[in-house]
C-alpha cells in the first residue's frame, strides 16, 4: 500500500523488493490508495499494480472507507503498509487473519506520526535502518519493531571492471538527490568546490537533480565563481544513476537530515567512494569511516573539502576505500539480502509469530481520532496545522 508512484525512494524500494518476492513464489500486488503518480505505468510494468478510486464529493473523507472495503475484500494474507494514511486508518475493517506492516521508510515525524496510528490493530512494523527502528521501538514501546535494511541494485560485473579509477589528475565528485536546502543542504555544494578549487585542487562536481532549490544553487554556482567546474544536469532517470556513479570517483551527501540515505549504498556498491553528513544512526552505520568513505559535521564546509582533499591526494586510498565500499555493498545492502530478510518475515508472520494485541471484529469501521481530520474542509485542516506547528 503507498498513497502515490511518484520518482522516490519508496517507489525504487517497491520496484526491487517485489519482483524478488515474486521469483520466491509469493503473489505481490502494489496498491495506491490516493493518486497513481507518475511512475505508475513503471512499477506497472513490473509489477502487477492497482489503483483504489475514490469519486464525487467528499472524497478526502470517503478514501479510507473506501481503502478499507477493498483491503477487507482483496483476500490478502499481509499488508505492507508504506506512509499510507487511507490503508492505516482502516485497518480495523480488515479481518484478523490479515497480517498488517507499517513500514517505516524516513526520520521524520510525520512517517512516524502515520506508521504509530491504529497501533493495536497492526501486527508489527518494520523499520528499514537502525536510527528509525531505535527510534520507533521508543515510540511504540509495547508494539514489535523490525529492522531490515532496504537493498538496492549490483552493478553488472562489466560494468564494475570498466568504472572510472582515480589517477590523481581529476577528482570527479557526484551529487544525486532532490535539490532542496531544507532536507539536502545543497547551498553547500559550490562552497565546497570553491574551497577545493582555493587549495589547487582539480576536483569537478556533477549535480543529478532537480528540485524547488534548482534556480537557487546555479545562481551559487555562478556567483561563487564555480561555474565552469560543475555541471548541472536535472533530473536524470533512475537507470542512469548506476553510470553516473561508476563514472564518478566520490559522492557528496551534505544532508541535514535523511531517513535511509539509498545513494549512499548504491555509491558504494559502484565503489564511488562518499563523502557524507555524520548522523548518527543514519549514515554512521553506512559509512565506515576511513574505510569506506568519510562522514563530516553537518554543515562544516571545510570539513567536506578536506575529506575530498585527503581522495585527491591519496590514488592508492581511494582505490582501497572504493574496493572496501563495494565489497561492502556486497555483503550488507544487497536485494538479496533484503529479499531474504522480508521472506522470512512473511513465514514468521503467517506462522503466528506477531498476533494482534485485540482482535479487529466490533470496532469502528476508521480510528475516530484519524478520522475526524480528514471530514474537515482544507482551509480548516490548513489553519489547525499552522496554530500546531505541523507542517
Amino acid at each position: 500500500m503507498v498513497p502515490r508512484l511518484a520518482c522516490g525512494g519508496v517507489e525504487m524500494f517497491l520496484l526491487r523488493l517485489c519482483p524478488h518476492l515474486r521469483a520466491r513464489g509469493h503473489d505481490v500486488e502494489v496498491v495506491t490508495t490516493e493518486e497513481r503518480g507518475e511512475w505508475f505505468e513503471r512499477v506497472a510494468a513490473r509489477v502487477p499494480t492497482v489503483h483504489v478510486e475514490t469519486e464525487g464529493h467528499f472524497r478526502r473523507c470517503r478514501r479510507p472507507l473506501r481503502v478499507g472495503r477493498f483491503l477487507a475484500g482483496a483476500g490478502y494474507d499481509m499488508v505492507f503498509l508504506n506512509g499510507d494514511l487511507p490503508a492505516q486508518q482502516s485497518l480495523t475493517m480488515l479481518p484478523d487473519r490479515v497480517v498488517a506492516v507499517p513500514i517505516i521508510h524516513s526520520d521524520r515525524e510525520t512517517t512516524y506520526r502515520i506508521a504509530a496510528a491504529n497501533a493495536d490493530a497492526w501486527n508489527l512494523a518494520v523499520a528499514v535502518g537502525p536510527k528509525l527502528a531505535q527510534t520507533a521501538a521508543a515510540r511504540l514501546p509495547h508494539r514489535p519493531v523490525v529492522e531490515i535494511v532496504t537493498g538496492v541494485d549490483l552493478p553488472e560485473l562489466t560494468a564494475w571492471e570498466t568504472r572510472s579509477v582515480m589517477t590523481g589528475d581529476e577528482l570527479r565528485v557526484l551529487f544525486v538527490g532532490r535539490i532542496v536546502q531544507g532536507a539536502k543542504n545543497v547551498m553547500l555544494l559550490p562552497e565546497v568546490i570553491r574551497r577545493c578549487r582555493a587549495e589547487g585542487l582539480n576536483v569537478r562536481l556533477t549535480v543529478a537533480g532537480d528540485g524547488e532549490d534548482r534556480a537557487a544553487l546555479a545562481e551559487s554556482v555562478h556567483e561563487l565563481g564555480v561555474a565552469e567546474h560543475v555541471d548541472l544536469l536535472g533530473a536524470v532517470p533512475p537507470e542512469a544513476v548506476y553510470l553516473l556513479l561508476l563514472n564518478h570517483h566520490a559522492l557528496m551527501l551534505p544532508s541535514f537530515y535523511e531517513g535511509l540515505p539509498l545513494v549512499l549504498m548504491e555509491a558504494q556498491a559502484c565503489g564511488c567512494v562518499p563523502v557524507a553528513s555524520r548522523l548518527p544512526g543514519i549514515t554512521t552505520p553506512i559509512v565506515e569511516e576511513g574505510e569506506t568513505g568519510w562522514l563530516v559535521d553537518v554543515g562544516d564546509g571545510e570539513g567536506f573539502a578536506q575529506a575530498l582533499g585527503k581522495l585527491y591526494r591519496a590514488p592508492e586510498q581511494w582505490a582501497a576505500m572504493s574496493a572496501a565500499a563495494h565489497e561492502q555493498a556486497i555483503a550488507y545492502f544487497s536485494i538479496d539480502r533484503m529479499a531474504d530478510d522480508y521472506a522470512r518475515l512473511i513465514r514468521e508472520a503467517l506462522a503466528g509469530k506477531y498476533p494482534l494485541p485485540r482482535s479487529r471484529r466490533g470496532r469502528l469501521p476508521v480510528n475516530p481520532r484519524m478520522y475526524w481530520r480528514e471530514c474537515l474542509p482544507p482551509r480548516v485542516r490548513a489553519l489547525g496545522r499552522r496554530i500546531l506547528g505541523r507542517t
